[in-house]
């Protein structure tokens, strides 16, 4: 899991490719498969991605225990001039059913895990000199409300008159949530093997990054930056919506035994539909707005899955 993670963030700096990304998550869908040919696949994929030498190795190679021991050190002993690193945690109670989180800077990482409560990790530099006084200043700065089955996070950046820099908001949830809606301002999200009812992720600045997502709603806006959608219609799911207004979206892993019906259209961009197994229809020869539909070989009473892709400058593929 933390592989996938590390590799969606990579992605997100700019330092892997999409071709790259979706290479090396394939390699570690197979190299997890009990039986096939998965150290074949990893091999494969390391050897085409060696340009990229120890740095990308060392990443996919960590353990969670080294990766969270090197991150303790670093927030213990990391200062920037005036600024101070320092984290936060919090363990929300099983009952919480439905969680909102809002950041003005930083990105938003979430991953299900096997325990029935919510744990929440915030790493920010707090401007101050003094370590106490800095991880004081990031408490009071994590505002949580709970009422109910129902939690709400604000992360600000600003308490006490010093000021918080690049707030990171890593999320660990218990499988079946009703509600999850992430919020930040200037930042990515990360989202992988989350099974949850309605999920909401919105970012003005920042790229969307969902990963075999299981929701019956799946809802995904940024103004400045990419979407993509992995694996993220299951059977059960009935709407998915993504929409950016500088950015392209890329929607892959589509099942092909659910009745779907969708719509993407792109202002500037172009619009690609290459799964065979849909249908796909352009509006009067445009390539940048068409519907695609499935039709599944078993017949099925339910209702078609809706899904709505919309950009103004990017393109738009669908496989």
């Amino acid at each position: 899991m933390q592989e996938r993670l590390k590799i969606l963030e990579l992605l997100a700096e700019g330092k892997l490719t999409a071709e790259q990304a979706d290479l090396l998550l394939e390699a570690l869908e197979e190299k997890s498969q009990p039986k096939g040919d998965g150290k074949a696949a990893w091999d494969r994929a390391a050897a085409e991605l060696k340009s990229f030498g120890a740095q990308l190795s060392s990443v996919l190679t960590q353990s969670v225990s080294e990766i969270r021991r090197g991150l303790e050190t670093n927030l213990t002993n990391l200062s920037f001039g005036d600024t101070l690193a320092v984290t936060y945690e919090h363990e929300f109670a099983n009952d919480v059913e439905r969680i909102r989180i809002e950041s003005a800077n930083g990105r938003i990482r979430v991953e299900q895990w096997s325990q029935p409560y919510i744990r929440m990790y915030v790493q920010a530099d707090v401007r101050t000199d003094e370590q106490d006084k800095a991880k004081e200043i990031l408490e009071q700065a994590v505002q949580t409300t709970v009422i109910g089955n129902d939690a709400s996070v604000r992360l600000l950046n600003r308490w006490d008159g010093a000021k918080i820099y690049g707030g990171r908001i890593d999320l660990y949830v218990p499988e079946g949530l009703d509600r999850l809606a992430l919020h930040t301002k200037n930042g990515a999200i990360f989202i992988d093997h989350v099974n949850a009812n309605n999920i909401l992720l919105e970012t003005i600045n920042g790229q969307i990054h969902v990963h075999h997502v299981n929701a019956q709603s799946l809802r995904t806006t940024t103004q400045n930056g990419g979407i993509q959608l992995h694996h993220a219609i299951q059977a059960n799911s009935q709407e998915i919506y993504a929409e950016s207004k500088n950015g392209a979206i890329a929607l892959r892993g589509l099942p092909s035994d659910v009745l779907l019906r969708g719509q993407a259209k792109s202002l500037m961009g172009i619009v690609q539909v290459s799964n065979p197994a849909y249908e796909v229809h352009y509006e009067q020869d445009r390539k940048n707005i068409c519907t695609f539909e499935s039709d599944p070989q078993t017949e099925s009473e339910a209702s078609p899955i809706s899904v709505y892709l919309e950009s103004k400058n990017g393109k738009i593929s669908v496989q």
